[in-house]
């Protein structure tokens, strides 16, 4: 849990930080920008990238909200079989039940996700 309020705290410091002139360049003409990632997306990718395994995952039951302007997103991924729930913070990082304690979870979801609501 402490990692995920230091998680949440985390956008809010880097927003200070001065950009680089590589970030301010525009894009060059014949080059085609992609398409903006939602916040869906970006937990998917940061659940992706935790586990490890992006051919082998499905995602179902996602709610995001913000708080603020964070966004965090709790969902369920299926990996072998086996179905867990999931909470993305701003695309920054994830925490899946299976690297939880027991209970873990069940306190997250209810601290963090819309309502206290559980993907059922």
């Amino acid at each position: 849990m402490r990692a995920l309020a230091v998680l949440l705290a985390l956008p809010a410091a880097c927003h200070d930080q001065p950009e680089t002139a590589a970030a301010n360049a525009p894009a060059p003409a014949n080059e085609v920008a992609p398409p903006p990632r939602n916040d869906l997306q970006l937990a998917e990718d940061s659940v992706r990238r935790q586990l490890g395994d992006p051919a082998g995952l499905s995602f179902a039951n996602a709610v995001a909200h913000r708080d603020q302007r964070i966004a965090i997103v709790c969902g369920e991924v299926t990996r072998a079989g086996r179905r867990e729930r999931y909470i993305a913070v701003d695309g920054r990082g994830a925490w899946v039940e299976s690297e939880m304690r027991p209970g873990e979870m069940d306190r997250a979801v209810r601290e963090f996700c819309s309502n206290g609501r559980r993907p059922s």
